[in-house]
């Protein structure tokens, strides 16, 4: 058989000589140093393009912000009257009515009358808002796991049907295993609409009780998911991007605001800082385990948007579960018994706050 002139190469590299190939090849290896997983497969760009457009970025959209979801899961506590809301938040009474009215207008809550005159309401769970509880519990697991001493998520959770303390296990329901970031592969099934995804507006929280005020490592989830920016540039690593201009090229985002939210990811250690340039100093993040965790709440995440709201709409990204190649499809369940939890059959049990 013959062989190809050195000349001939395809695309935008055609009629290039073999030893400019392979300088071209060395040239964009460093543009991508890196980069792994989606992104080295599609570039940061698209990349970026798909995460913006991506199921969990829709769930984000919808939820709101941090009061949105302090608010839902006071809910999911049992709180469900304004004034409840207020005590249970420290949320502003306007800011709780604004949040209030999102999530009813999104679907995920309903307003009951409880009073007639006045006419005054309480704020109930949907069936949409009511299947975001596997998500919940991935954020009380990882809560209760890392969120410190002052955390004030409930202490235990009880199974009622088996009474027993639980761990909650995310499991794949046609094969049984475990889910976890590692045995997930994400295939790409459409090209990212973002239309469909409005850009982040709300500043980092920087009020009482934020993430600013506390010692490192002890950043509560609140803080991590109730910042859209946050939870995408978390995600960013999810997708193969850990420097400092591959994210914001990505992700579109000021420097100003990633700055912000990478220092705060830090101080939560789910990501770490590693440095791969002496002059100047530069550093790439990459997930620690805290940060691997969060994974399970984004992946019930994806689940919630794909069942409530691509409406009809072709999904973004299809995730399979490489222990049986079937598409990815978890339930929560009990660590005991490996029946799926649900809220009625589950029993909270607060923290005792020590006297001062």
């Amino acid at each position: 058989m013959g062989t190809f002139p050195a000349a001939v190469v395809l695309g935008r590299h055609a009629l290039y000589s073999a030893p400019r190939m392979k300088q071209l090849a060395v040239k964009q290896a460093k543009g991508h140093e890196g980069i792994t997983g989606i992104a080295a497969r599609v570039g940061p760009e698209r990349a970026g393009a798909i995460l913006r457009s991506s199921q969990v970025a829709m769930a984000f959209e919808a939820l709101g912000d941090r009061w949105s979801a302090l608010m839902l899961r006071e809910i999911f506590l049992g709180a469900r009257r304004f004034e409840e809301l207020v005590a249970a938040t420290g949320a502003n009474r306007a800011t709780l009515t604004s949040r209030l009215r999102s999530l009813v207008d999104e679907g995920i809550l309903h307003r009951h009358p409880y009073q007639v005159r006045p006419t005054r309401y309480e704020y109930r769970l949907t069936r949409m808002g009511a299947d975001l509880y596997p998500t919940a519990l991935m954020y009380w697991l990882w809560e209760r796991r890392y969120g410190g001493k002052q955390s004030d998520v409930p202490r235990d959770l009880v199974h009622r049907p088996c009474g027993n303390k639980i761990t909650p296990v995310l499991m794949c329901r046609a094969c049984r295993e475990p889910i976890d970031i590692r045995s997930i592969r994400v295939e790409i099934v459409a090209e990212p609409d973002e239309r469909q995804v409005s850009l982040p507006k709300h500043c980092l929280h920087v009020g009482a009780n934020s993430w600013r005020e506390n010692e490192e490592g002890t950043v509560h989830v609140i803080d991590v998911i109730g910042d859209r920016w946050a939870a995408l540039v978390q995600a960013s690593s999810y997708f193969g991007l850990h420097r400092f201009a591959d994210i914001q090229a990505a992700l579109c985002v000021s420097t100003n605001a990633l700055a912000d939210r990478l220092r705060m990811l830090v101080q939560a250690r789910v990501f770490e800082r590693l440095q791969y340039q002496d002059r100047p100093p530069r550093y790439e993040y990459r997930l620690t385990e805290r940060g691997r965790e969060l994974y399970l709440p984004a992946f019930t995440l994806h689940q919630w948007a794909d069942r409530w709201l691509l409406r009809g709409r072709t999904p973004p990204l299809q995730l399979l579960h490489r222990s049986c190649g079937k598409t990815a499809d978890g339930a929560v369940v009990c660590d005991h018994c490996r029946e799926e939890l649900r809220p009625a059959d589950v029993e909270q049990r607060r923290r005792v706050r020590a006297a001062r």
